[in-house]
């Protein structure tokens, strides 16, 4: 049976704004709960609540794709499916709980290893980002009002280039690469509105020399790739592809479009 991307996203919509208003009530909070997972990463709330939200109406899309959230208490098996979801019910804990807006929502859709869907939702700006192979990137408000999103052109010799790196994981690897352009301006955000900068043109290069995972990516990776950038895997020198050992990501660079 051919799976219909297009009916998926116009459902998934409504989902995600849903998700989004759940996340922002707990957000504009005085105070909320939050504690830590077996792997020391934060977790809260509002985590939880936009993981029960996600999985049980994606769940109802098609009840034998497998989903991955990074809130599961075990991982499915994927080797048997052609496609399984990626979804990171709040990515950006750590700027949730700073409270400085930068978190998102992210829900993707694998088939042999490419994300060939994806949704991005920027709770704080109310802005959902979204993408299907083949048929360009978009960002919409909460009216529906949909535009067009097309990542900048660069040469990576030209002075100042926008280059975005982690508001919480800056490296010496990462400074030693950035330190290669001439008067970059670097620019530190948290979470996947990194992506969202070099997908909409605002910004042309960010590294990530350091660990992440696929849900991390995954949305981010196609709605970039939508609007003409990419995403290298520094490890194959390829696009980065999914379903790897535990879900973890090698290194990778995020480029608008290279002249």
């Amino acid at each position: 049976m051919k799976t219909n991307y297009s009916k998926f996203l116009e459902l998934l919509k409504p989902v995600l704004w849903q998700a989004s208003n759940a996340v922002m009530n707990i957000y504009n909070q005085q105070s909320f709960t939050s504690s830590q997972k077996a792997d020391l990463s934060p977790i809260t709330e509002a985590d939880l609540i936009s993981h029960n939200i996600l999985t049980k109406a994606i769940s109802l899309l098609d009840p034998s794709i497998p989903i991955i959230s990074e809130e599961n208490k075990s991982f499915k098996d994927i080797s048997r499916s052609e496609h399984y979801w990626v979804i990171d019910p709040l990515d950006g804990t750590k700027e949730f709980i700073a409270k400085n807006g930068e978190f998102t929502i992210n829900v993707a859709l694998v088939k042999d290893k490419n994300p060939v869907m994806g949704l991005v939702m920027v709770p704080v700006f109310a802005q959902l980002y979204h993408a299907i192979y083949g048929h360009g990137a978009f960002c919409e408000d909460k009216f529906a009002n949909k535009k067009k999103i097309t990542a900048a052109y660069f040469d990576e010799e030209q002075k100042s280039l926008n280059i975005l790196c982690s508001r919480s994981h800056l490296n010496q690897e990462t400074e030693d690469y950035i330190n290669r352009f001439k008067d970059p301006t670097i620019i530190k955000k948290g979470g996947s509105m990194k992506f969202m900068d070099i997908a909409r043109g605002s910004a042309h290069i960010y590294p990530r020399f350091g660990p992440t995972m696929e849900w991390d990516t995954c949305a981010p990776q196609i709605i970039v790739e939508e609007a003409g950038g990419s995403l290298i895997d520094q490890t194959t020198n390829q696009r980065m592809e999914y379903g790897k050992a535990k879900f973890l990501n090698n290194y990778f660079v995020v480029y608008a479009q290279i002249k």
